[in-house]
């Protein structure tokens, strides 16, 4: 299967670096890639079916597709400028939820095919040394660095009365995740 004629074919390539390239990179070995998935609900949603569905694709073309679940990143929501907080979920929580999640994406994913087989990676595996969360005492508020303080959403979401502490964590926690 040609992955870019298909994904073109279904309107689902808006642009990429280099057109002429990427085919022929595609068809000359397997590749690896990934699509994240927030667990901070018992399912997936409807904006998870794209990224989805361009998994199986791939995989279905012979990649190897990574769901990565953003374990340590749901633990403290979502810094992408709303007003509104999620509550802060348990590592328990988030393991429950993912593995609800895991249910509804082995419909789409093969786990088993070998060396396509898809995988499921929770970065909350690889953060959860560093995660500063757990550490802190609850009601305990930092000062804001300079650069964070300049966003006018973060500062909207970090002054407000009934503000958390965690707020200040959270683009750096976003940050490492995404290296």
């Amino acid at each position: 299967m040609d992955v870019m004629a298909e994904l073109q074919w279904r309107q689902s390539v808006h642009q990429t670096t280099d057109d002429a390239f990427l085919p022929g990179w595609l068809a000359g070995e397997s590749r690896t890639l990934y699509a994240g998935f927030d667990p901070t609900s018992n399912g997936l949603h409807v904006g998870n079916f794209v990224p989805l569905m361009m998994l199986r694709r791939f995989q279905q073309a012979g990649h190897r597709p990574i769901a990565l679940a953003g374990g340590a990143t749901g633990m403290i929501g979502d810094p992408a400028g709303k007003s509104d907080e999620r509550s802060l979920l348990s590592a328990e929580t988030i393991e429950a939820n993912l593995a609800a999640i895991t249910v509804e994406l082995q419909q789409f994913l093969d786990f088993d095919q070998g060396p396509y087989a898809a995988r499921l990676v929770n970065n909350y595996d690889w953060m959860k040394e560093g995660l500063v969360l757990p550490r802190l005492p609850a009601g305990h508020r930092q000062k804001l660095p300079g650069q964070c303080d300049a966003g006018q959403g973060f500062r909207q979401r970090t002054t407000r009365p009934g503000r958390r502490w965690h707020q200040l964590y959270r683009i750096q926690l976003h940050a490492l995740a995404s290296v």
